[in-house]
């Protein structure tokens, strides 16, 4: 059996700092897309890596932690991943390109 884990992390500096999980596309944020796709993929919830304070309330239904190590970057979201669980993990960033119906459709 595989884990999921999706990682929120960066500054979106492109965004002005608002968080590109949350955004919207198709009507839903692209952090429910994602989680979907990878709860599917592994056949249960995915753990959410995320250091922003307010991440928990984000997914209440995920358990959500904060990176193990700070200040690495990804890597870092990777290793709080791996080290969170026993077994195999995949792993996929929270603004991971994905396609819905409705882009499908246009």
């Amino acid at each position: 059996m595989i884990r999921g884990a999706v990682l929120a992390g960066g500054a979106a500096r492109r965004y002005g700092g608002r968080p590109k999980g949350l955004l919207q596309v198709g009507g839903r944020r692209i952090l429910d897309h994602v989680v979907d796709v990878v709860g599917r993929a592994t056949g249960g919830p995915p753990l959410l890596v995320a250091n922003a304070p307010d991440s928990s309330t984000w997914r209440p239904d995920l358990h959500t932690v904060p990176d193990a190590r700070p200040g690495h970057g990804s890597l870092g979201g990777i290793y709080t991943a791996v080290t969170a669980g026993a077994g195999p993990v995949l792993c996929v960033a929270w603004d991971m390109p994905f396609v819905t119906a409705e882009l499908l459709a246009a």
